[in-house]
């Protein structure tokens, strides 16, 4: 008798062991499905960010667009994921796989070279922000509270997606998060030449607030920020408190002239004034052109206030004349 029940209890013990081998088993296929899944939704994720003209959703393109959708679609997965999961594997275990396959391929760049990948390292923080958000909606109790969290997390990751991402891409390029240079005190009689050579300077602006987009001939950004710039010239091209006008630098070892810019604008239909300057100015640099393009705005006594993208130099022009 007590033979049979060492047998039954070893045969109790072995099927534990093996119900168990097979639990194990399964989570880790859960895990490793789990984290293939984020690791999929990353690299599919990735052309997003090249932004081409045919991969756009209003005005979303780029990085924009990239957050945009990696914020929605890391929410969704790490919410259906803890949702089908939860019984067969610990939440947070579940996380941890999600957030794996999120950063295998991108955390590693970020750490070794962050100044190269910074201009997308707010993207990677606002998938990192989704996971977390649809892990604390998991976690409420009260279905208002997880619709309360819901919407407020949508909100704020939607900012940061786009007008965040702005001021982000600004600060990196730069130096500061809205272009404004509260502590210029600096005058300035910054030179540059006309489409037949003369010399003009700040100087022939004063008095008014003088608004200068600087671009290149190889610069794609410069290209698709024009209609931007010819907009906000039709809006100031008739008050008399504002000039709105376009640096041309030119790549003398190619042959460009003070003609070269003006031509290009024309050639595709823009008609805000456009002079010239050596790309190698000295200038350019005191001025903090370090970037293509860059906008800078001069106040009425010429000092430079103002160093950022033509967006936020509208808003920047918008406070200045009290419209």
């Amino acid at each position: 008798m007590m033979e049979l029940i060492k047998i039954d209890n070893y045969k109790l013990a072995r099927m534990s062991s093996l119900k168990n081998i097979i639990d194990m088993k399964l989570k880790v296929k859960i895990f490793f499905t789990v984290f293939i899944l984020s690791l999929i939704v990353c690299i599919i994720i990735t052309p997003l960010r090249s932004g081409s003209e045919s991969i756009t959703i209003g005005v979303l393109t780029g990085f924009y667009l990239s957050s945009v959708v990696g914020a929605i679609v890391y929410y969704t997965l790490t919410t259906c994921a803890l949702h089908r999961y939860n019984t067969k594997l610990s939440p947070i275990i579940i996380i941890t796989a999600i957030f794996l396959g999120q950063s295998i391929l991108r955390l590693p760049f970020h750490i070794i070279d962050f100044d190269r990948t910074s201009n997308s390292f707010l993207e990677y923080l606002i998938q990192v922000f989704s996971i977390a958000l649809g892990y604390i909606v998991y976690l409420c109790k009260s279905i208002k509270i997880k619709v309360i969290v819901s919407i407020l997390g949508i909100i704020f990751g939607l900012w940061l997606s786009y007008p965040g991402y702005k001021m982000w891409l600004n600060k990196l390029s730069y130096g500061t998060f809205t272009g404004r240079l509260d502590d210029s005190e600096e005058i300035y009689n910054f030179q540059f030449q006309t489409t037949l050579g003369d010399t003009i300077s700040l100087r022939d602006f004063r008095d008014k607030y003088l608004l200068i987009d600087h671009w290149y001939t190889y610069c794609g950004v410069c290209y698709s920020e024009f209609p931007k710039v010819q907009e906000v010239y039709d809006k100031y091209k008739d008050n008399l408190n504002v000039s709105i006008i376009s640096i041309h630098s030119r790549l003398e070892d190619k042959n460009e002239n003070y003609s070269t810019g003006k031509n290009i604008l024309e050639d595709n239909g823009y008609s805000f004034p456009c002079y010239s300057i050596d790309i190698e100015a000295p200038i350019l640099e005191d001025l903090g052109v370090k970037a293509y393009p860059t906008v800078l705005i001069f106040d009425p006594e010429s000092k430079l206030v103002f160093r950022g993208s033509i967006d936020f130099a509208e808003k920047y022009l918008k406070k200045a004349l009290k419209e």
